[in-house]
């Protein structure tokens, strides 16, 4: 859907607290066609509310999450890794018709 969501003018970003080794390792398993940006100290992840106490007995680590920002008026979007792996596409794209 990346390509959809570039047609309506947007970009995306990953963000990932891993190592640029595991997010370079990452994009290539998964062919991801847009860039990861490092976030070691954590300090967007805490910024976003998406830093979890624990997951599997590994502390601090992030949840998946999407965020639509739009110009001059910010956050219009949210999703917070639920039940489902990844954001329902269509309420991504409808974030960014509005």
């Amino acid at each position: 859907m990346l390509d959809q969501i570039k047609a309506k003018g947007a970009e995306v970003y990953g963000v990932s607290i891993d190592s640029p080794f595991a997010q370079a390792a990452f994009a290539k398993e998964l062919g991801l066609g847009f860039p990861l940006l490092g976030d070691p100290n954590r300090e967007a992840a805490s910024r976003f509310s998406v830093t979890l106490p624990e997951l599997a007995g590994i502390r601090q680590v992030t949840t998946r999450a999407a965020f639509v920002f739009a110009p001059g008026r910010g956050l219009v979007y949210q999703w917070l890794k639920g039940e489902a792996e990844q954001p329902p596409i269509d309420q991504l794209l409808a974030a960014l018709d509005a």
